[in-house]
């Protein structure tokens, strides 16, 4: 028996080589990093937590930003005051 004829293990892939390649670099088009260095990381850290403390789960720094700029947008920069 050949290894040809043998069935193989584990699940069939989805997307070929190829397609997974451009699948990646698609992802990595939409990823977008923020470097914050200094006093700005102590800074950064303190309000994530003194946030997740009031709203009683622990964010992610993702989340943390996303509700920083909602909060900007709506108190500031956007409500036209």
């Amino acid at each position: 028996m050949n290894n040809e004829d043998k069935p193989k293990r584990g699940r069939p892939r989805l997307y070929t080589d190829e397609q997974r390649k451009e699948r990646a670099k698609e992802r990595q088009k939409n990823n977008k990093n923020v470097t914050i260095q200094g006093g700005l990381v102590a800074q950064f850290r303190a309000l994530k937590s003194a946030a997740s403390e009031e709203l009683g789960i622990n964010l992610n720094n993702q989340q943390f930003m996303q509700l920083a700029l909602t909060h900007w947008k709506e108190t500031h920069y956007m409500s036209g005051n």
